[in-house]
């Protein structure tokens, strides 16, 4: 297996890591959104999804499609660029490890 196939592996799999972690964290603020505005799991999934469903995103045992994201986000009153600046930051994020990444495979070039 050549260098660059392996390098490839590697960016994809951390390239996957961070995608999903940022839709993860979508149950988590979902969650916090929930409690905050004082709305139980049963009234925010009414007619959405079931309570065992929102449980478990809010457990970031699974994650949520777009529309069950935007329906939950209508009912809690909350707007999709709250939850878009952390998607901006997750992005920032990314682009720091590729540059990160990039200047470390520099320097392992050069020994």
């Amino acid at each position: 297996m050549n260098v660059k196939s392996v390098d490839s592996k590697i960016i994809k799999k951390r390239n996957k890591i961070l995608d999903g972690q940022v839709m993860k964290d979508i149950g988590s603020f979902i969650k916090k959104q929930r409690i905050i505005k004082d709305v139980t799991q049963e009234k925010l999934s009414e007619g959405i999804c079931s309570i065992s469903y929102l449980s478990k995103i809010e457990n970031n045992q699974i994650i949520p499609n777009h529309y069950l994201v935007k329906k939950i986000f209508e009912r809690l009153n909350v707007n999709e660029d709250c939850f878009n600046v952390s998607i901006k930051d997750h992005e920032y994020l990314k682009e720091a490890i590729n540059a990160y990444f990039y200047y470390q495979n520099d320097l392992l070039s050069d020994i």
